[in-house]
C-alpha cells in the first residue's frame, strides 16, 4: 500500500471509524452503490449551496469589501514586477 493510500486509510478510520469499518465488510457492488449514492449527495449540497440566497449576499459583500485590497495587491505586484525588471536590465540581480 502506497504512502499517501495508508495517509488517507488512518484518516479515515481515525475521523469516521464506523463508516470505515462498513465499507471493509463491503463487496464492490455495494462500494459502487455507496459511491453512486454519495455522488447523488454531493451534486444536491452542491445545488442547495448554489441557491443559498444568504450565501450569495455574503459572497457579494465580501468581494465588495475585499476590492480595495485586490487592487493595491494587484499596483503592487505590478510595480514590484517593473522594479525587479529594471534591475535585471541594470545588470543587477
Amino acid at each position: 500500500m502506497a504512502k499517501n493510500e495508508m495517509k488517507l486509510e488512518t484518516k479515515v478510520e481515525k475521523e469516521y471509524p464506523d463508516f470505515a469499518h462498513e465499507v471493509a465488510r463491503m463487496d464492490v457492488d455495494g462500494l459502487n452503490q455507496r459511491l453512486l449514492g454519495y455522488t447523488k449527495s454531493s451534486e444536491e449540497v452542491e445545488q442547495a449551496k448554489e441557491n443559498d440566497e444568504g450565501l450569495e449576499r455574503a459572497k457579494e459583500q465580501v468581494k465588495e469589501l475585499s476590492a480595495p485590497y485586490r487592487e493595491t495587491k494587484k499596483a503592487l505586484r505590478l510595480k514590484m514586477r517593473y522594479i525587479m525588471n529594471r534591475i535585471k536590465e541594470m545588470g543587477g540581480e
